[in-house]
């Protein structure tokens, strides 16, 4: 018990050199000799592998350590730094990956070394630091990665007084990590970071989303760390590093370490022993080497412990000398006897039970074979060595600097074979036994137990007092073999082989497309687009892009068709794939394709050879029809049919029970649920009355709204009040979310009683229908309702509606006693709403195809054709947030993140496609992106960046930002930019030469007072606007005299519309929870404001020279047009004003004969063929749009009035 106390001491003492004299002085007086490390049969650390984690790739920690390579090892690097590029399109990544012996010889095998799972090759020529290819373990190649030098792996080792050694450059750590591009404040200097005694890497990594360098994959090096020039980790040079060591090993003062035993294993490890190889024959190889990592956060004694479970050896503290050495397990002869003329007393006797025989083993070890992959040796005792009915008892043992199958196999023989020597002996000697040391074979001879000079090996040595009083020994013996230590046969590995998988994200180039069946004269004139399936990679969709450019840049392809496997299945490889049925109008084209799964798309394919379409069949009825379902994954594509009516524009009769329905079905509430469309394009001859559609192909299916968490939603409930009460302001609150408030809550706090419910509770009545809005708190449990506002209003006369009055196709018209006029684009808003969740953030109005197009939340976009009234859902194919989306009369440009799309109308349909070449990487406070034609480029802001694109809106680059600048904004002559907080503004010319915009900023000019946080800066009708929690403008120029004011607040987005009669400057957003339109002409230094309610935050404003359009959130939006009054006498007028469109022919009479009928004249949307007259001093109403023929006149009398709606 003395030893075992004593040995314990001494483990933790001797390894902490301030007390190192303690513990062999008081080692001196108990124990002589015992053996510290590795007692026989016992794993040293819990049988389980030191931690993977020392060689993976580990992020930043301030626990983390380094390891240490002994011999050949792979591992990944511990981050110690890294650093974003101003720009921030390049990261900067500093990797400790080994501490340095003094007495290593440290290098990289850069022909093996990993990104991810794929082989790097670096350049061989120019940047020789980058990489220029990556290969996956199925052999394919890619080279992306070498475009630009966006990966870049520079090499270093530094000795202990910090001298910085290139191993694969020459350029020293503060070049590579002190460029421009960095920070001052985060380059390294000249001097001061030498790092110290550590092999480390610098990475550096460009941002590319085509090359897939978006972020850092694991990185792992091979490393090799020989000591004392030997070309090897020999064992005894590896314990005599480690243990001696200051920084990383045990600090043990050299002497206290005999030297001897490292040398004497040295000797024993070069010896060579015989195997037989994976092929055949015989060969020979040196008894042990030491080659794996040692983990610089373990203990001392544990990592001591696997460099002598390596070599099968032991670790002894020899008292006599005050010296650490090593016990080497192998054949000895006797070098002392003891019989009864010196044992002292009883002989004590154990063996182990046969319950706890070992007689197997499993021997885990890092396989070089394999990238030092857990590679296993199993061994089993023959039977015929089994005792009767010994049960199976497997011992489990790990080599964790062992990586070679020959050293590991002859290592677990040892242990099996030795195990089968069961007997522990103790006895007491005279003091001849004090000279014995531990680790000493030794002979016992004794009657009793039949043994004549029977070896043992000596495990610890004890001085004891006899009983006569005298001073002896006591020591304590193993069971000791020669056989153990004979060369077992042993068999090579024949190493296992790799997967020989391509990396997911790799594609072959693909092949050009085709079109391999053309029909110009059919009744449907349509085409076959034939592609290849590349014989490597997981392909689970597929996308054709068509464009007219026959030298088309990455901008001039339009997505034209998808196709996509269903439940994300890929599609065969070395397969074609063919797209059937295209449809386009006549002209010359060419295509090309894009294959992808889950996590990365292929580069766009070869382009196709011309194909010259020229279409003489029958016109086409085409139409898009979808089918939905709730679900929390991808649902499987639809399986059924449906009848489509092309007079109704209706689908109808879906024979499927698959989930999927033709109407939007009721959301289940589910958190986590997603809205899935399937989405189809159908096309039919003129005359066709239905069209059966076929679900089973020729689907898109799509996400288009998902369930959150559980979190507030939003209610709604009617009431019809008599009397038009105006409202007082305040709250109620009801418990539940199918509540409302009562009569006597509605008088109190209202000012008038009323029963509420979820819908008008009587659509016939005269009285005004108001309507509050609710927010429902499921964690409360309660529904607060703001006040009320009037829904609808019933009138009595036609003289208090506003309406919109259509147009009326008529011939010549003379006009007695009434004048027609309008109102002008923007005093009257009709509002209207979107079946979305998605916020519309941004519109804009495309002149070259007179169509507005509105951007928003999760890559939602819409678009619909001047005039009309129905909106168009296209998914951008990103699901980034876009704030903003500008054009240049052509195509569109939306910003969002770090995103941005390029948009094309063809055909009067809108597509979506990524911005090419480099790309922005500032997510901070971008609002608008404007388009400058008199560079041809687009630009925005971000708090660090002026960013700016080509004519496409492709290959974006940046410059100075003046100071926080956000607002940008372009007076004919100059690029104006607005602080985001101070207000104040700055100026500067645009120099382009062709390549790069250079800007020159002016001084900040103060706008006369702070801002608040900017939310819009713009440049219309002569003026600026700047728009934050207040509103400022100037008068004359944004260097000349500015105004404010506080009284507009919620304004988001100001637009600004002029004709003949009307300029005016409009700001949308929303205030006190209501939407507010305020309408001014002179830049909000006064204004009216149009209304207030409903309660959507207004995002954006915009106007064409017909209409002006507002976004806002949930699907939100108005459209002002001309209004139409008619006031006044004696004018006479021809086809004249925006009221009247259409052929000189038939005429309108006012002061005419006095109509005889007794009721208004009623003619809905028809074609007026007789000639009419409006009864004297009535109203005569008509929905438009009227069409009066050559031959037929309306007479309207003075006093009498004719409103077409």
């Amino acid at each position: 018990m003395v030893g075992n106390l004593i040995a314990e001491y001494l483990v933790e003492e001797a390894f902490i050199s301030a007390g190192f004299q303690t513990a062999t002085a008081f080692a001196v007086n108990f124990a002589v000799s015992q053996v510290l490390v590795r007692t026989f049969a016992q794993e040293p650390s819990s049988g389980q592998q030191q931690d993977n984690g020392i060689r993976q790739q580990i992020p930043p920690s301030s626990t983390n350590s380094i390891p240490i390579v002994y011999g050949d090892a792979y591992l990944g690097g511990t981050f110690v730094d890294a650093v974003l590029s101003d720009d921030q399109t390049t990261m900067y990544y500093v990797l400790g990956v080994s501490c340095v012996s003094p007495n290593g010889q440290f290098t990289f095998d850069t022909t093996s070394m990993y990104y991810g799972d794929r082989l790097i090759t670096f350049k061989s020529s120019g940047n020789t630091n980058a990489v220029a290819s990556l290969t996956d373990e199925a052999g394919n190649v890619d080279t992306a990665i070498a475009t630009n030098d966006l990966l870049q792996i520079y090499l270093y080792k530094s000795s202990a007084s910090g001298t910085i050694t290139g191993l694969n450059t020459s350029s020293p750590p503060s070049t590579v990590m002190g460029g421009t591009d960095i920070a001052s404040t985060y380059r390294w200097p000249s001097s001061g970071r030498q790092m110290n005694g550590l092999a480390f890497a610098i990475v550096k990594l460009k941002y590319s989303r085509d090359a897939q360098t978006t972020q850092l994959e694991p990185i792992t090096f091979k490393c090799s760390q020989y000591l004392n020039s030997t070309g090897v980790a020999k064992p005894g040079d590896v314990w005599y590093d480690y243990i001696t060591n200051t920084v990383y090993g045990g600090a043990i003062g050299s002497s206290y370490v005999d030297s001897a035993s490292a040398t004497a294993l040295n000797t024993y490890a070069d010896q060579t022993i015989t195997y037989t190889p994976s092929g055949g024959g015989s060969a020979t190889q040196a008894r042990y080497r030491i080659n794996g990592v040692l983990n610089a956060g373990e203990t001392v004694l544990n990592n001591l412990d696997r460099i002598l479970t390596a070599c099968d050896s032991w670790m002894a503290y020899q008292t006599a000398t005050g010296q650490w050495s090593i016990v080497i397990n192998k054949a000895e002869s006797s070098s002392y006897s003891f019989d009864d003329t010196n044992i002292i007393g009883e002989i004590r006797l154990s063996a182990t039970d046969i319950t706890n025989s070992i007689n197997q083993i499993e021997a885990k070890f890092p396989f070089k074979e394999n990238r030092d992959q857990p590679e296993y040796v199993n061994l089993q005792t023959p039977s015929g060595l089994l005792y009767p009915n010994e049960p199976v008892n497997k011992y489990t043992t790990t080599f964790d600097l062992v990586n070679d199958s020959v050293q590991a196999t002859y290592l677990a023989n040892r242990i099996l074979e030795q195990a089968r020597e069961d007997l522990i002996v103790s006895f007491s000697t005279t003091y001849y036994g004090i000279q014995v040391d531990a680790g000493n074979v030794i002979s016992v001879t004794n009657s009793n137990y039949g043994w004549s000079n029977k070896l043992f090996r000596v495990m610890k040595v004890n001085e004891s007092s006899l009983p006569d009083g005298s001073l002896g020994a006591r020591l304590e013996l193993n069971e000791y073999n020669a056989d153990v230590y004979d060369d077992a046969s042993i068999t090579q590995f024949t190493p296992v082989p790799n997967s020989g998988l391509a990396a997911p994200s790799y594609f072959p180039a693909l092949s050009a497309p085709t079109v391999i069946a053309s029909r110009p004269t059919g009744d449907v004139p349509s085409f076959d687009v034939r592609v290849g399936i590349p014989s490597v990679g997981r392909v689970t969709y597929v996308q054709l892009f068509y464009t007219t450019n026959s030298s088309p840049s990455a901008s001039d392809w339009i997505l034209f068709d998808t196709y996509s496997q269903s439940n994300s299945q890929p599609l065969v490889n070395g397969t074609n794939f063919d797209f059937l049925n295209e449809i386009l109008p006549g002209g010359t084209f060419y295509f090309a394709y894009v294959v992808g799964n889950e996590i990365a798309a292929s580069v766009l394919s070869t382009k196709s050879s011309s194909f010259a379409w020229a279409p003489t069949g029958p016109a086409i009825q085409t139409a898009s029809v979808s089918l939905y379902q709730w679900s929390a994954t991808t649902p499987a594509n639809p399986t059924g049919n449906s009848t489509y009516t092309w007079s109704t524009a209706t689908d109808s009769g879906y024979t499927a029970s698959d989930g999927w329905t033709i109407a939007i079905p009721a959301n289940p509430g589910t958190s986590g649920l997603s809205l899935w469309e399937a989405q189809k394009n159908i096309t039919a001859s003129p005359g066709t009355t239905t069209t059966t559609v076929n679900w089973t192909t020729g689907v898109s299916v799509y996400a288009i709204a998902q369930n959150g968490t559980s979190g507030n939603s939003s209610r709604i409930c009617f009431a019809r009040v008599a009397s038009n009460p105006s409202p007082v302001s305040g709250s109620i609150v009801t418990s539940g979310g199918s509540s409302y408030p009562s009569s006597a809550q509605s008088l109190s706090t209202w000012g008038f009683s009323a029963t509420w419910g979820a819908s008008d509770p009587d659509p016939t009545s005269t009285n005004s229908l108001y309507q509050a809005d609710g927010v429902y708190d499921p964690v409360a449990n309660q529904t607060t309702w703001t006040t009320p506002y009037i829904s609808s209003l019933k009138v009595g006369y036609l003289s208090a509606i506003s309406a919109d009055l259509g147009s009326i196709n008529s011939g010549s018209m003379a006009i007695g006693g009434i004048t027609p006029s309008t109102i002008p684009i923007g005093n009257i808003w009709n509002f209207n709403g979107l079946a979305t969740t998605a916020n519309m953030l941004d519109v804009v109005y495309v002149t070259t195809s007179s169509t507005w197009v509105a951007v928003g939340s999760g890559g939602a976009s819409w678009y619909r054709a001047a005039g009309s009234t129905t909106w168009n859902y296209v998914y951008t194919g990103n699901s980034a947030d876009f704030y903003s989306v500008a054009t240049n009369g052509t195509s569109l440009v939306a910003i969002g993140g770090n995103s941005t799309i390029i948009g094309t109308i063809s055909a009067g349909v809108l597509s979506w496609s990524a911005s090419t070449g480099s790309q922005r990487t500032s997510t901070t406070l971008q609002y608008r992106v404007i388009y400058v034609s008199s560079v041809n480029r687009y630009f925005t802001f971000s708090l660090l960046n002026l960013w700016y694109s080509n004519s496409s809106g492709n290959s974006w680059q940046s410059t100075t930002n003046p100071g926080n600048a956000v607002g940008c904004a372009f007076d004919g002559s100059l690029l104006w930019a607005c602080s985001y907080s101070s207000g104040n503004v700055y100026n500067t010319t645009l120099t382009d030469n062709g390549t790069t915009v250079t800007v020159s900023w002016s001084a900040s000019i103060s706008t006369g007072g702070s801002n608040g946080a900017t939310r819009d800066f713009v440049y219309l009708g002569g003026r600026f606007v700047l728009v934050g929690t207040a509103v400022r403008t100037s008068t004359s120029g944004a260097s000349g005299t500015w105004s404010g004011t506080t009284s507009y607040p919620g304004i988001n987005r100001v637009g600004y519309f002029s004709d003949l009669s009307n300029s005016k400057f409009y700001g949308v957003g929303i205030s006190s929870g209501y939407s507010v339109i305020w309408q001014s002409s002179n830049g909000f230094q006064s204004s009216t404001q149009l209304i207030t309610g409903p309660t959507q935050t207004l995002n954006a404003v915009a106007f064409s020279s017909i209409e002006g359009v507002i976004v806002g959130n949930t699907g939100t939006y108005a459209i002002s047009q001309i209004e139409d009054s008619w006031t006044g006498s004696g004018t006479s007028i021809n086809n004249d004003g925006a009221f009247f469109t259409g052929s000189v022919g038939g005429s309108i009479s006012f002061d005419g004969t006095a109509l005889t009928l007794d009721v208004p004249y009623l003619q809905n949307r028809q074609t007026i063929t007789t000639s009419a007259t409006v009864k004297q001093n009535y109203n005569a109403f008509s929905v438009g749009t009227i069409t009066i023929s050559d031959t037929a006149d309306v007479t309207v009398p003075s006093g009498s009035v004719w409103v077409i709606v």
